[in-house]
């Protein structure tokens, strides 16, 4: 469960209770000044702490209730912010599974008896047996210009977070060439969207679902601005980049063209048709990649057959020719 602390002198989104051992007030008063990034002398003149005895015990059941003692890192953007925003594109609500590579069998399980759940800059830590989850806080978002350039910040960012795990619980979850990271869960928003605008002015609600039965794109003001999101579990960045941005980019362009009485349920099943489309070239181009595979294989095996029929002509002992 995660709360925010609104009390006077502490900053929203700072603090996160997650564990069910609540922090007493003194702990939340050092907890909040490391994450700040104060440092232990700062800390123990404005707690009035008077002992480095006393201010140890309370780092020591901050850790032992499952808090990370970090520094706030760079990047975080809080909700104020999106209002005015300038660039298009903010991802969040991301999901990531890491594949444990390699661990300190002791170590790690003498922190998951600690507390299998952890909190690093507000985001939630499980820890399980053979890999990690990550959920990110309610308040972290990545904005960008593209997709990508979205994508390029939230991955630097976790990069941060997963090196933090790796020297804190004895991990080894990054190695080239190993692809045991999934991102199994996240929303890419379009900011302040006019078509979401206008739909949620006249209270109608924009909530479409796939063939696979699940919503892929929804019209939401949560944040503080207007925004269309696609939120598919596996397929939000692709939604974004290969059906949104390019039919509102498209509709942009050629809008002086189009019908202007056009309603908001025909640019609904515009977008539908869009993606709809992209999906057959998707499975289209996975039947020829298939084929191309059955074809190279086949070429192999032939190819195999060839050189053994060449090497058994090779070893075949030649018949001495004789005259006379």
């Amino acid at each position: 469960m995660v709360e925010s602390n609104d009390k006077k002198g502490v900053e929203k989104g700072v603090v996160c209770h997650g564990s069910d051992d609540k922090l007493t007030k003194r702990e939340q008063q050092i907890y909040t000044l490391f994450l700040k990034g104060f440092i232990k002398k700062d800390i123990m003149r404005i707690s009035s702490i008077n002992s480095d005895s006393t201010f140890y015990k309370h780092r020591k059941n901050i850790i032992k209730k499952g808090y990370s003692l970090r520094p706030k890192m760079d990047g975080v953007k809080k909700r104020h912010h999106s209002l005015h925003h300038k660039e298009r594109f903010r991802l969040h609500g991301e999901q990531i599974t890491i594949k444990i590579i390699w661990k300190d069998e002791l170590k790690y399980q003498k922190e998951r008896e600690k507390s299998n759940i952890r909190f690093y800059y507000d985001n939630r830590i499980e820890l399980n047996r053979h890999n990690i989850e990550i959920y990110s806080n309610k308040d972290l978002s990545f904005f960008g210009k593209s997709v990508e350039d979205c994508d390029k910040k939230s991955m630097s960012y976790w990069l941060k977070v997963i090196n933090l795990l790796e020297n804190d619980l004895g991990l080894v979850l990054l190695k080239s060439r190993k692809n045991n990271i999934c991102r199994v869960a996240g929303h890419i928003a379009d900011v302040n969207n006019k078509l979401a605008e206008k739909t949620l002015k006249e209270d109608n609600i924009i909530k479409v679902y796939g063939s696979d039965s699940k919503v892929w794109m929804i019209a939401d003001a949560s944040w503080g601005s207007v925004e269309l999101e696609c939120i598919h579990p596996r397929e939000h960045k692709t939604d974004m980049k290969r059906v949104i941005d390019p039919f509102f980019n498209d509709l942009r362009e050629h809008y002086e063209n189009s019908d202007e009485s056009m309603t908001m349920s025909g640019l609904l099943n515009l977008i539908k048709e869009q993606r709809k489309e992209m999906k057959e070239i998707k499975e289209t181009l996975k039947g020829t990649i298939g084929i191309q595979r059955l074809i190279m294989e086949d070429i192999r095996i032939l190819v195999g057959n060839n050189k053994i029929s060449k090497m058994k002509e090779d070893t075949k002992p030649e018949i001495a020719r004789y005259i006379g």
